[in-house]
Parts: structure tokens; C-alpha cells; sequence
């Protein structure tokens, strides 16, 4: 990706620090239980510019509401079980692993 993001519909494109903000937030919430439950209880994936990071946001929620452990590998399996993970594929999740 470039410096700067597509604009999205309304015509609103993220500087470079938003992007950088949104992979903060999906890095932390991968790999802390408690980052994610903290996360999910004031975000929602509308809240997150790029659609790899929602999907990431959404499988991380749904990870937390079905009691699972949150990390990395689960996040991954979630993805590769729904058939997302190609979607997904430039989110911060897979430089993680």
C-alpha cells in the first residue's frame, strides 16, 4: 500500500498514522486475552478503515464471546476454517506469526 489509503465511499482517506494505529490495535488484541476483551467491549470492526483489520476485529470478537483463547494461532484458524483468510491476507496477524 501506499503512504496514503484509498478514500473509502465518503470520500475520507487515513493518513499514515491511522493505519499505523488500526495495526497497534490488531497486533495487541492477537496476542493479549485481556487487550481483547478490553478491545471488544469499546470497538466494533466498522471502526477499523481497512477491511482486513475489520475481519481481523470480528474473528477476534467472536473468539472472546465463544470463551476461546485469543492469539495468534487462533486467529489464524478461525480465518482458515471460514475461508476468510485470504481476505485477511494483509493484516498484521499473519507478520505475527
Amino acid at each position: 500500500m501506499s503512504d496514503y489509503e484509498q478514500a473509502d465511499s465518503s470520500g475520507w482517506a487515513p493518513n499514515p498514522a491511522v493505519i499505523a494505529a488500526e495495526e497497534a490495535v490488531i497486533g495487541s488484541i492477537i496476542q493479549s486475552r485481556t487487550a481483547a476483551e478490553t478491545a471488544t467491549e469499546t470497538l466494533r470492526s466498522e471502526h477499523f478503515f481497512r477491511p482486513a483489520h475489520q475481519l481481523v476485529f470480528e474473528t477476534v470478537a467472536g473468539l472472546v464471546e465463544s470463551g476461546k483463547d485469543v492469539n495468534a494461532v487462533a486467529v489464524l484458524g478461525e480465518l482458515t476454517t471460514a475461508g476468510t483468510i485470504t481476505l485477511a491476507a494483509g493484516a498484521t496477524i499473519q507478520q505475527t506469526i
